[in-house]
């Protein structure tokens, strides 16, 4: 994604050097322009040349690999070391009603166990941002799945937890999608992130920026807790604080034409998403979304509720925290 970003600083014609030595590192070398770009060139036509130049350095599909960064497709097989296309099965997705027309996909459940379990089977090498090259694994932290409130038995549809950021991040682009982040395209900053014209997970959750919950606007007096028994959070005696299997709860969910069938935007486990400050690495912030099954307070699990934390899975959110972190996926059409 540097190389991209690298690319597209410049509207003007320029070379690629050293194809080989490109490939083991995230910049790319620039000669000086030689001609003028015309005035009417497009951004969007930079970037796919740049793309299809930079794809036609790596190696295709069978072809021998230790990194995704290698291959055509971004990813490695560490089992059969070659190149390869990852052939997960489909989730569910709903298409959700975009600001002036069309729709984008959210998955109707968070990421269960099992979808990331069998993922992980294929041993799969993915290219990673460059601000993640700290991050040289994607299976569960063993310690955080160790947790007395995770999981340990009839597990396979709880949402999967103990993840970081990277590893939700190189999830979803494995399966053919993308963390949830702006509408359109990209990511979304941490002062963004509730717009519903530019963020899609909290587009989905609020159903187009008119509620508070997913389900509605309903809330205890006292502030206390939404609904209590709509969704997975704490003192409603659903989960005895801890996950429930994904889409159980049929009342955490909107009642909205175009927003129905998303399920658990608020509780069970809050979510990672694509909305951070910065892309220096693991000292990041990235926003949390949703609330988790063991939060109180109404604005905990809002839809509109932030809580930023660092990318790695040894930072802040190691081990209890970490335990209630999950993600679902979003798509473009």
């Amino acid at each position: 994604m540097g190389v991209f970003a690298g690319l597209l600083a410049f509207s003007a014609t320029y070379e690629i050097e050293n194809a080989s030595a490109q490939l083991k590192g995230p910049t790319v070398k620039k000669q000086a322009i030689k001609q003028p770009v015309a005035k009417t060139q497009s951004v969007a036509k930079t970037q796919s040349y740049a793309e299809t130049q930079l794809t036609a350095l790596r190696s295709p599909l069978g072809a021998p690999c230790t990194s995704g960064a290698q291959c055509q497709s971004s990813f490695c097989s560490l089992v059969a070391k070659k190149c390869t296309r990852p052939n997960l099965p489909k989730t569910t997705m709903v298409w959700v009603p975009k600001p002036g027309g069309g729709t984008y996909g959210v998955d109707a459940t968070e990421v269960t166990r099992s979808q990331y379990d069998e993922w992980l089977k294929l041993g799969i090498n993915a290219a990673q941002p460059n601000y993640c090259s700290w991050n040289k694994d994607y299976a569960p932290l063993a310690s955080c799945m160790q947790q007395p409130d995770v999981c340990k038995t009839g597990c396979n549809n709880h949402p999967q937890t103990c993840i970081d950021w990277c590893d939700a991040y190189v999830y979803c682009k494995a399966v053919g999608k993308r963390l949830c982040g702006k509408i359109d395209a990209g990511a979304n900053s941490l002062t963004d992130m509730n717009d519903a014209a530019k963020s899609q997970w909290y587009r989905a959750c609020s159903s187009g920026g008119v509620n508070d919950f997913p389900y509605g606007d309903n809330q205890d007096p006292n502030g206390v807790a939404p609904d209590r028994y709509a969704c997975n959070i704490d003192d409603n005696h659903v989960s005895d604080q801890s996950s429930v299997p994904v889409g159980s709860l049929t009342t955490c969910q909107s009642a909205t034409n175009g927003y129905q069938g998303i399920f658990d935007m608020s509780g069970n486990a809050q979510e990672w998403v694509d909305a951070c400050d910065g892309n220096q690495g693991s000292t990041d912030l990235c926003a949390l979304r949703g609330g988790f099954y063991n939060h109180y307070y109404a604005y905990d699990v809002r839809c509109d509720a932030p809580t930023p934390e660092t990318r790695p899975r040894d930072g802040a959110a190691s081990n209890y925290s970490l335990a209630m972190l999950g993600f679902r996926c979003c798509s473009d059409p």
